[in-house]
């Protein structure tokens, strides 16, 4: 994402700042990872702010990694995904891109779990973890692999 805004040569003071980047071999950036708020404050306009500032993100690291790999055909470019963590309020969601057709990609919520402190939900707070974890992993063994 930075490498996107230090080509288009943007002032140091206006460069997005996420609040986490996974990254692989060469520097790879495949996981963004910007929190919304606090846990269990609901900040509904700032979920969505940060979300379509996820998405415009996930766009600069897909055209990151075309610019870093020009040589890399079509269709391996068109399996290509990066991903989203958005914590906010109590919920942990995870949002992926996916090649579409006409080269548009898609931005899909894939997974979502409810996090709690309260007792009674503790049984459902954990299946809805464990549900989570395992579909994230899945994922990211995914765009390791491809």
């Amino acid at each position: 994402m930075s490498k996107q805004v230090k080509t288009m040569k943007v002032d140091h003071r206006k460069i997005y700042k996420a609040d986490g980047i996974v990254r692989i071999n060469d520097d790879l950036e495949l996981i963004l990872v910007e929190t919304a708020g606090p846990f269990r404050k609901e900040d509904a306009c700032k979920t969505a702010f940060d979300n379509s500032k996820g998405m415009f993100a996930l766009l600069a690291m897909l055209k990151t990694i075309a610019d870093k790999y020009y040589f890399a055909s079509c269709q391996s470019f068109k399996k290509l995904k990066v991903l989203y963590l958005q914590p906010s309020d109590c919920y942990l969601r995870l949002w992926q891109t996916n090649y579409s057709k006409n080269g548009h990609y898609e931005y899909i919520r894939v997974a979502k779990a409810v996090v709690s402190e309260e007792e009674k939900a503790e049984e459902a707070c954990l299946c809805s973890l464990n549900q989570f974890t395992m579909k994230m992993k899945v994922r990211i063994e995914l765009l390791v692999i491809q």
